[in-house]
C-alpha cells in the first residue's frame, strides 16, 4: 500500500501542479477541470493507502485493495477511451478533410 500511496500522490500532485499542461491535451475548459478532479480523487487514494498501510486486517486489505484497482482500472479504460477520440480528431479526421 505504500507503494500504491507514492504512486497516487504523483500523479495526484502532477494533475494539481501542472493543470494546464495536462489539460492541453484535450484542449478546452472541461479538461482543467477534468484534470483537477481526477487529481484531488489520486490524492485520495494516496492518503487511504498511506493511512492505510500497517493495516493488518484481511478484509479492509481487501477492501482498500479492490477500491484502488477499480478506480485505476477506470482510470486506464477513460485514458485509453480519451486518447483514441484525441488520436481520431487529431488525425483520421485532420486526414480525411484534406
Amino acid at each position: 500500500m505504500t507503494l500504491g500511496a507514492g504512486v497516487s500522490l504523483v500523479y495526484g500532485l502532477v494533475g494539481l501542479l501542472a493543470t494546464q499542461q495536462v489539460a492541453r491535451v484535450y484542449g478546452s475548459r472541461l479538461g482543467v477541470d477534468a484534470s483537477q478532479f481526477l487529481a484531488a480523487a489520486y490524492l485520495g487514494y494516496a492518503v487511504t493507502n498511506w493511512f492505510a498501510r500497517g493495516t493488518r486486517d484481511p478484509v479492509a486489505r481487501r477492501a482498500i485493495t479492490l477500491g484502488n484497482f477499480t478506480g485505476w482500472a477506470i482510470s486506464l479504460i477513460l485514458a485509453c477511451v480519451f486518447t483514441a477520440g484525441w488520436g481520431y480528431f487529431a488525425l483520421v479526421r485532420k486526414a480525411a478533410a484534406q
